[in-house]
């Protein structure tokens, strides 16, 4: 291997460590420093899907509290294992690097996934990012790195624009093309919410061909009726990397597994208020037996522990007068 391909490499996976902690300036020198040789976009991919693999592989046990710590003041990331230092982590990824990147991926494609509760940030050798929810998998095209399939959960993309070679997202059967923007998808359960916070995206630009821009919000639930065109806060789209969940008269089902994804934990909910509809904002708070108990009296339900996490229920009337039984006690 080439001396000026080692230093590329070496460079790239410094980079992929510095920049959790990265500040605008430092930003501004990793873009410069990926522009200066196009062998550098190269390199930072591959670091960046190795990282994802070597992340996984050294995933702490459930039930211990995975350390982590600010970004930028709105997205959190989980920090590298701390195995001997740095040096240490930066020797494993030259090792995985020498053999490849190892996946059960689909041919021609490599996996990056969350956990529920944790999130992270991806930076792409262009200069776009993908901020990734908890309980998020999404696949990208190594042959071009400006396609990708989100799987399942939530992905926040600050896309670099390119007329000439544009950004493509494809969500279960539907295609996202780009027009400069930042846009949230989230898909669960076959139903997918497509927002847009900046700019324009391109939805099925070969069927419906519908432009959507600043503050549009298309819902789509397949066999469940027509696509739902509305209008939103565009503040409000994404606003789970800073901490909230917003809310138009949504089902209590959909909130139930955001909160589920954003924490980590399982969130279930009895049939009899899955169509009970709720609007306002959620903050989430880590500290589950401070958060469920406010969320009762928020949604107005019944809120209690269960095996594997938290069940929310109706209120037992006959108990209404006491807080104990529908949780609002710490509002």
């Amino acid at each position: 291997m080439a001396k000026s391909e080692d230093n590329a490499r070496d460079e790239a996976i410094a980079w992929h460590l510095r920049l959790d902690d990265a500040g605008e300036a430092e930003w501004d020198a990793f873009l410069d420093w990926l522009e200066r040789d196009p062998s550098h976009r190269l390199e930072f991919d591959r670091a960046e899907l190795v990282g994802a693999e070597l992340r996984e592989s050294q995933r702490a046990p459930v039930g211990v509290d995975r350390p982590h710590r600010e970004t930028d003041g709105s997205t959190w990331s989980p920090r590298w294992p701390l195995i001997g230092g740095l040096g240490a982590v930066a020797a494993s990824l030259l090792l995985i690097l020498s053999f490849g990147v190892r996946t059960s991926s689909p041919a021609g494609w490599d996996t990056v996934q969350t956990s529920p509760g944790e999130q992270r940030v991806l930076a792409l050798s262009d200069g776009s990012r993908l901020f990734l929810n908890g309980g998020t998998r999404v696949l990208l095209d190594r042959r071009n790195f400006r396609l990708a399939r989100v799987a399942q959960g939530e992905v926040t993309f600050d896309v670099k624009h390119d007329a000439t070679h544009p950004f493509r997202v494809d969500v279960g059967a539907a295609r996202l093309l780009d027009v400069g923007t930042i846009f949230n998808v989230r898909l669960d359960r076959g139903r997918s919410r497509i927002g847009v916070v900046e700019g324009a995206v391109l939805y099925n630009p070969d069927k419906e061909n519908v432009t959507l821009t600043r503050g549009a919000v298309l819902t789509v639930s397949p066999g469940q009726g027509p696509a739902i065109l509305s209008s939103v806060e565009p503040r409000s789209i994404g606003a789970w990397r800073q901490g909230q969940l917003v809310y138009d008269r949504e089902g209590l089902d959909v909130v139930a597994a955001d909160i589920g994804r954003s924490l980590g934990t399982d969130v279930t909910i009895a049939p009899e208020i899955v169509g009970q509809r709720f609007t306002g904002v959620i903050r989430i708070d880590r500290n589950q037996a401070a958060f469920f108990p406010r969320l009762g009296g928020l949604l107005g339900v019944k809120v209690r522990r269960s095996q594997a996490g938290w069940f929310l229920g109706p209120y037992d009337r006959a108990h209404s007068d006491d807080p104990q039984h529908h949780g609002r006690d710490q509002r």
